[in-house]
């Protein structure tokens, strides 16, 4: 079982940008996963081959005194770049495998909190 905390992502909405002839991540998204990657590098964990669970507990956004944030994301939106970060680091072979994914909002003060556990093979 892997266990970690990550930097809370950008919106997935925001995470790509379209230029005049193709499609490139935002400077935002680059930033985000750069930092992402720090932290499962810190770990130097071991990754997960084929099936896996996921879980992940984000905690919701704060304004700069710590208060809750009037504008929430769609707890959803921070899968993908979730799941693209733990497979750009070697923590997961790749999403597709994926077997069951839990979300939930935390109560924490900032971060995503991941747990993956390998899957038996169907």
């Amino acid at each position: 079982m892997i266990s970690l905390t990550l930097p809370r992502p950008p919106s997935a909405n925001r995470n790509t940008r379209f230029g005049k002839s193709n499609v490139h991540k935002s400077n935002d998204y680059k930033n985000w996963l750069k930092e992402a990657g720090w932290a499962i590098k810190a770990k130097r964990l071991q990754g997960i081959q084929g099936p896996y669970h996921l879980a992940l507990k984000v905690a919701p956004r704060r304004n700069k005194g710590g208060e809750l944030s009037g504008r929430q994301m769609d707890l959803d939106n921070h899968l993908k770049p979730v799941c693209d970060a733990l497979q750009a680091f070697g923590l997961i072979e790749n999403d597709k495998f994926a077997r069951t994914i839990y979300m939930e909002w935390s109560d924490a003060e900032s971060g995503v909190w991941v747990e993956i556990s390998e899957a038996v093979a169907a």
